[in-house]
């Protein structure tokens, strides 16, 4: 596996956490970007650390930079390192309806942590990560447990 997207592939949009707090969901998604050979717009979307007000001030602000972004660039494919929580859920599902809105293109997920499964055993939250996973053209995961 190259972790290439197809070669019709302009301009990537790539969701994911970057650089501190270090993780390994942000070493993943900074080795990816840093290594790939097609353009790309990376968004950070590590929330790590702030409270509940400041994540809901934040995703607010994540959702007009995603949007903004989506429709100046017009990204052909979009990757997304998905979050393992609800409300993480509830932010990668705008992204995805954000880039669908402007794009056809191939959606690429990529989980990193089993832990998503408890969140699955709930209406709402399963609800969420089936929305997102119908709408993926690829997936990545990293061990068969996933």
């Amino acid at each position: 596996m190259t972790g290439e997207v197809d070669c019709k592939v302009e301009l990537i949009l790539a969701i994911g956490p970057r650089g501190s707090p270090i993780t390994g969901q942000s070493i993943a998604t900074d080795t990816w970007v840093a290594g790939s050979k097609h353009r790309i717009i990376a968004v950070n979307n590590n929330f790590e650390g702030m409270n509940v007000f400041r994540k809901i001030i934040r995703s607010l602000e994540f959702s007009l930079d995603i949007l903004g972004k989506a429709f100046l660039y017009r990204p052909s494919a979009l990757y997304l390192s998905i979050k393992r929580s609800t409300f993480g859920s509830a932010v990668d599902l705008i992204c995805v309806i954000l880039f669908r809105a402007v794009s056809s293109g191939p959606i690429v997920i990529h989980l990193h942590g089993a832990d998503l499964n408890k969140e699955r055993r709930r209406y709402i939250p399963n609800l969420i990560i089936k929305t997102i996973g119908k709408e993926a053209t690829d997936s990545i995961l990293l061990s068969p447990r996933m």
